[in-house]
């Protein structure tokens, strides 16, 4: 961990703490380390996650049904009643 990254988690660490108990005092070390280092990989997570979506293209969504293979034939072969053809409806 950077050290100047340590020292901005630490005085988050007392904010946050002032914030919920502003008469309390922080009296012991452990509860500021649990506080850094849970932050710290936080962080790092979303930066991995930040790499990750760099190298994903995104989906074409209106060419998600069609196959790749591009046919004349239509897909649905039903019979159509010859009313329905001659437009007599």
């Amino acid at each position: 961990m950077p050290l100047p990254q340590i020292i901005k988690l630490l005085e988050q660490c007392f904010e946050k703490f002032r914030e919920r108990q502003p008469e309390g005092a922080i009296k012991v070390l452990d509860y500021c380390e649990k506080y850094i280092t849970d932050q710290y990989k936080s962080l790092v997570a979303k930066d991995l996650a930040k790499e990750a979506t760099k190298n994903v293209k995104p989906v074409k969504h209106n060419n998600y049904y069609q196959s790749k293979v591009r046919s004349s034939k239509p897909i649905c072969t039903e019979m159509l009643p010859d009313w329905y053809i001659q437009g007599d409806f």
